[in-house]
């Protein structure tokens, strides 16, 4: 009955994403609810030595979260931005480590992500826009743009970057860039497709993760390599992703999630993915990103 409800979950899923239906994304999400807790169980399955091994307790999400936060931990009487927020769990989590910041705005373009953030939020110090990041210096909401004119100490930009176009993602970094306070600190994550896929499998697997236009590696560097701003990056393909979806492939996973043939067609994806990984065409980053004082002339 388990394998049975994956499938219909799966099926949904598709015929969503195939449609283009207004209820894609809750479809994505139920698909993920269900699945996730056979891929990245609550253990110390996914640990690679280094980063994560500081938090062996936690699953690799939060392991994730957590490194990203203690970067330059929000500081009390802080205000802080979370780009892309989604249903607004990075900026429950955000507040619940750290009571003692000032604000913690959370925007995305979906209305329903907000809609969803809004209904669970308790806290006075999140709030939720339904906005373009591409437009955020210039936003017509008045409680948004009080936020926006008082610059913002920290601004998080979690799993976004992989769905935008490079001239999208340039407006949103000048945008951020505008928002962000002297010596303010911007984080970003993300994938990239960095070379080009060798047949369809790879493409549909690598695509998966990474929208078709959005920018490589390279392309991302010289948007946010400026005077302005100290850039730090790093690589985590091998430390959560690779070693999640090598354990898949030994395991058989999809099997215990789906029927077959479904089961089967997501192993193959899983597979060539793994390969195109190791030839260096897909990886993850973690991009650190300070702006520096202006000195006075």
């Amino acid at each position: 009955m388990k394998r049975i409800k994956g499938t219909q979950l799966f099926l949904e899923m598709l015929i969503a994403l195939i449609t283009n239906s207004e209820k894609t994304y809750s479809k994505i999400y139920s698909w993920l609810e269900y699945a996730m807790p056979v891929i990245v169980p609550d253990s110390q399955d996914i640990i690679h030595q280094g980063m994560w091994d500081k938090y062996p307790d936690v699953t690799p999400t939060k392991r994730l979260l957590n490194y990203i936060l203690d970067y330059e931990k929000p500081q009390q009487r802080q205000d802080i931005l979370d780009v892309g927020c989604g249903n607004g769990d990075f900026v429950f989590y955000c507040l619940e480590k750290y009571p003692n910041i000032n604000s913690i705005t959370g925007i995305d373009l979906t209305e329903e992500y907000i809609h969803k953030a809004n209904q669970k939020n308790t806290q006075e110090k999140a709030k939720f826009f339904a906005t373009n990041a591409t437009e955020l210096s210039q936003t017509k909401n008045m409680e948004l743009q009080q936020f926006v004119n008082n610059k913002f100490h920290k601004i998080y930009m979690i799993g976004v970057f992989q769905d935008l176009n490079i001239e999208q993602f340039s407006q949103i970094f000048i945008n951020c860039l505008n928002c962000l306070h002297e010596n303010g600190t911007m984080i970003f994550h993300g994938q990239t497709i960095n070379k080009e896929p060798s047949n369809w499998q790879e493409k549909l697997a690598a695509n998966i993760f990474v929208e078709n236009d959005a920018p490589n590696f390279v392309e991302l560097k010289s948007i946010i390599n400026q005077e302005q701003v100290t850039v730090e990056y790093e690589d985590i393909t091998s430390v959560g992703l690779k070693i999640c979806l090598e354990r898949i492939e030994k395991e058989s996973l999809f099997n215990n999630l789906l029927l077959f043939p479904f089961s089967k067609l997501l192993i193959n994806v899983n597979s060539y993915l793994i390969n195109f990984i190791n030839k260096g065409g897909f990886s993850e980053h973690l991009i650190f990103i300070k702006k520096n004082s202006v000195s006075p002339n």
